[in-house]
């Protein structure tokens, strides 16, 4: 085969040859136009999708940034604020969010997922009424939603709190302050924030300082009350509650014998208006506070009798403690008297005169009490009386009646057409046979239609058909255990004021009379025989 010939056979077949005319070769121009506008606007498109992109993602890393920061930020803040801090949502569940300061302050880690009454309140019987409390206050939070922050706080049942924490076989006893947040997503309350501050190093400082404010109160007050009346008239009471407090620890297993409880009743009041009368008012709010101890005798049932006589001991220990810090206090000052005496500078005489200086004062400050405007006048026709120490307490609680029941206040003197300051007299004077003791009111006198009623409620009065004297209604004034008046305080309601007169009258052989006559006011006559004897108290 020749050279030509093998070339012909790798040759490309012949071209075939077109013709364009002139319209045809316009089309032709207008479409491949087109095509290069296409591919330029879509270059466009996509180059200007690109840059979109690569905005978002920057904008994306930028804000992965942020959040990533503000995570590590809210991190730190919920590691080291010295707050717990918490949400719940509205099934009162411990959402994971929590600061780590929780684990500390309720010594557990286990917080996530726990019921928040649960974890508060973990004994469902003890605590079923602050579990009830607390489970409607954020059911109101969740629903109240025009509810303001103020009136939220106001009812807030977790402000100073005291919990108990059960740790391993321990109780330990925590005081918190809880502050509730709302938390919304749009105007719908999504969750509660709630912000425990532990309050317990707090409260307990307070509670020290003003341990430590009402002891130098109390040694002020008994060094005050001392250079007032005397360090002889101190011993003199302080041997005298000692003897009641000893008495007390000695027969406590007895005092299921109720005759035997009103007895201590009455020595505890007679104490209490000593207290009173020596303004010993921290001594008055002790002995008041072991009356309502002796009070729930009555009222609880023979399980709680044990209960009851731990506290009353507990009390009279440390009423007595209290009474070591004044006997302390008063053998100093009486060193301090002797010496001034040896100088001629300080007397110890005149016991009545002192007595009646107290009387005074001690009716000057119950009238403000009361607020009561009330003078207290003496006629003095002796300069001693006999057995001084036993008819104080009946002087006193004569007096203290007087100003609580029988002299009323301004406005309703003023309407009775009284004179708008009442007046008590004390009049001290000696027949041939006897010492006489008047104190003598202007107040509303007896009301003896109340002192039926009183003695029928109590039982006093059995055959409620039989008419009853006024003679026999005075009587009854004399009993123990009755009060004319419902309310307890630390001047009257106990019902022992006048039982206390009656007990010391028939210690000294005396006797006790009374004359009233309604809004004109009420006179107590005490008589005590010259020669009388005090009889001895068994113990």
């Amino acid at each position: 085969m020749t050279l030509n010939e093998v070339l012909s056979l790798h040759s490309p077949p012949a071209v075939k040859e077109y013709t364009l005319n002139h319209d045809d070769f316009k089309k032709l121009f207008w479409k491949y136009k087109g095509l290069l506008l296409d591919l330029q606007r879509n270059n466009v498109f996509w180059s200007a999708t690109n840059e979109n992109l690569k905005t978002a993602y920057e904008k994306l890393d930028i804000q992965e940034q942020e959040l990533e920061r503000a995570y590590n930020l809210n991190k730190k803040y919920l590691d080291n604020i010295t707050e717990g801090l918490l949400l719940i949502d509205k099934n009162l569940i411990i959402l994971d969010q929590y600061s780590k300061y929780m684990s500390r302050l309720f010594l557990t880690d286990k917080i996530k997922g726990c019921n928040i009454l649960d974890f508060l309140y973990p004994d469902k019987k003890v605590f079923q009424k602050e579990r009830k409390e607390l489970g409607k206050y954020i059911a109101i939070l969740f629903s109240k939603t025009l509810a303001s922050p103020e009136i939220i706080q106001e009812i807030n049942p977790m402000v100073d709190k005291t919990i108990f924490i059960k740790r391993n076989n321990k109780t330990i006893e925590k005081v918190v302050n809880a502050k509730f947040i709302r938390i919304y997503n749009k105007e719908v309350i999504e969750h509660i924030m709630i912000i425990f501050e532990d309050k317990t190093r707090e409260i307990h400082m307070k509670k020290q300082l003003e341990k430590e404010k009402s002891k130098y109160k109390a040694e002020i007050e008994s060094i005050l009350a001392i250079l007032r009346s005397g360090p002889d008239a101190f011993f003199d009471f302080i041997n005298e509650s000692s003897s009641i407090f000893e008495n007390i620890k000695q027969h406590i297993n007895e005092l299921e014998d109720i005759k035997l409880r009103n007895e201590f009743f009455r020595q505890i009041h007679s104490l209490k208006g000593t207290a009173k009368y020596f303004e010993l008012n921290h001594i008055a709010q002790l002995a008041h506070a072991l009356e309502d101890i002796f009070s729930e005798w009555d009222k609880e049932d023979t399980i709680k009798i044990k209960s009851i006589k731990e506290k009353i001991l507990k009390m009279v220990d440390h009423i007595w403690n209290e009474f070591r810090t004044i006997d302390k206090t008063n053998t100093r000052l009486l060193k301090f008297y002797e010496r001034a005496a040896l100088h001629g500078s300080c007397s110890r005489d005149g016991k009545l005169d002192n007595f009646i200086v107290s009387l005074k004062r001690m009716t000057e400050n119950l009238s403000k009490e009361q607020g009561k405007e009330i003078q207290l006048s003496i006629k003095k026709e002796i300069d001693k009386l006999p057995c001084l120490n036993k008819l104080k307490n009946p002087i006193i609680q004569i007096l203290r009646n007087a100003i609580y029941h029988g002299i009323e206040d301004s406005f309703e003197r003023l309407s009775l057409s009284k004179k708008q300051k009442g007046n008590i007299i004390l009049h001290l004077f000696k027949t041939d046979n006897d010492y006489v003791i008047e104190i003598s009111d202007d107040g509303r006198g007896i009301n003896f239609d109340t002192i039926q009623k009183k003695a029928m409620d109590k039982h006093l009065i059995r055959n409620c058909d039989k008419i009853i004297s006024k003679e026999e209604l005075i009587q009854i004034l004399f009993s123990p255990n009755f009060s004319s008046t419902d309310m307890v305080s630390q001047l009257s309601g106990r019902g022992y004021g006048l039982d206390i007169v009656k007990s010391s009258m028939c210690e000294l052989h005396g006797k006790v009379s009374v004359a009233t006559r309604e809004r004109k006011g009420t006179k107590f006559i005490l008589k005590i025989p010259e020669t009388g004897k005090v009889k001895k108290r068994v113990k």
